[in-house]
Formats: C-alpha cells, structure tokens, sequence
C-alpha cells in the first residue's frame, strides 16, 4: 500500500512538470552592497553611543516604487541585497532596538545593480544626524 502511495506522488510530480506548470524566471540579477559609517568612523561604539542597535535600508526603484526592506545590525556596518538589474535609490536610518529612529533618515543618490555584479555604495552619518 505505501509503495503504491510512492508511486501516484511521483507520477503527480512528473505530470505536474511535464505539463508546464513549473515557473521558472530567468531574470538578471545583481547586489548592492549598502555600508554606512558614524563620523567616518566603522567603530562599534559609536553604535552603543548612539543606542543604534540597527540599520533599516529601504530600497526603492528609480521611478520611486518599493521594492524591499531589510535590517542589519548597526555595527555590521554593511548590508547586501539582491535586486534585479537596474536603477534604485535606498533611505538609511539607524534605530535603537524598540525600532525607533535615533538618526535622521539618509537618502542614497541613485545607484544601479549590474548582472552578477556587485554595487558598493558607500554613507555616512554624521554625529549632527542623532537624536
């Protein structure tokens, strides 16, 4: 009876791909490197000093559309995302670990994610953008 089972599971599987239900994307992709310094400084104790548990990065597309969010902690001093191809802009803001806003919120100028490649854009908070 359990052999039997196997068998209609895998020829369910074999139908469902033979059939063209599989979806498969082959859709150019790069990443973004997003890395942000205090002061100029990459020094985890100006995180503690500042209560910025975390950086928040939005990523957007250039014509302004949401793409993502995504949250590093603040004294990785980096975060990476894969995107597809193209034109973006990104807000930074570092956060305390409730999620409330310690600095003010940096806009990225425009960058753009080449295929299989990686793009380094480089912020910096100065200590003027705390709380």
């Amino acid at each position: 009876m359990f052999t039997r089972h196997v068998l209609f599971a895998l020829l369910g599987a074999v139908l469902l791909t033979s059939t063209g239900c599989m979806i498969v994307t082959d859709e150019p992709t790069g990443t973004a490197t997003l890395r942000w310094s205090i002061d100029q400084r990459f020094d985890a104790r100006d995180c503690y000093f500042h209560r910025a548990a975390n950086m928040q990065v939005s990523i957007y597309e250039a014509g302004g559309h949401y793409v993502t969010r995504t949250a590093a902690p603040c004294g990785a001093f980096s975060t990476t995302v894969r995107l597809s191809t193209g034109w973006y802009g990104a807000s930074m803001v570092l956060v305390d670990a409730a999620g409330y806003a310690v600095s003010t919120t940096l806009d990225v100028p425009a960058f753009r994610v080449y295929r299989d490649g990686d793009m380094l854009v480089d912020t910096d908070f100065p200590s003027s953008s705390f709380y």
